[in-house]
């Protein structure tokens, strides 16, 4: 099966709906997806990309974020590295008050890989109490 990488832009603007001509372009390649013949890779930081540009840019709220992403990214003709993490990370961004998606990124995937975290970000330490964060 043919995999492609798409933008950043070209999920915004099949999330945002914001330009119809761009909604549709990008909609047939998802439409795509969904039918079985084309996969998609998508990188993590093109996921933290439009997460900067929906919560920043567009004022969407964080559970509405991640309810859009999660959905886009269950499906299995979507390829992405480090899935798990990044829909931990999603859930963690909309639930955990004051905590940025590459900052959950950052937990999750030192959960998940039994390592540990360097960091002065003490919002960190706070959302993630139970975690082992040197402070440098």
């Amino acid at each position: 099966m043919k995999v492609i990488i798409v933008d950043a832009n070209i999920i915004l603007r099949f999330l945002v709906k914001d330009n119809d001509d761009y909604f549709e372009r990008s909609n047939a390649v998802f439409k795509q997806v969904s039918e079985g013949k084309v996969q998609i890779y998508i990188s993590p930081l093109i996921i933290a990309e439009v997460i900067w540009v929906l919560y920043k840019i567009y004022k969407i709220n964080k559970s509405d974020i991640t309810e859009k992403l999660s959905n886009l990214i269950s499906d299995k003709n979507i390829i992405l590295k480090e899935k798990s993490i990044v829909l931990k990370s999603l859930k963690d961004f909309s639930d955990k008050n004051n905590i940025s998606f590459p900052d959950a990124y950052i937990a999750n995937a030192s959960i998940d890989n039994s390592m540990e975290i360097y960091s002065f970000d003490k919002g960190l330490l706070s959302a993630y109490p139970d975690l082992t964060i040197f402070q440098i």
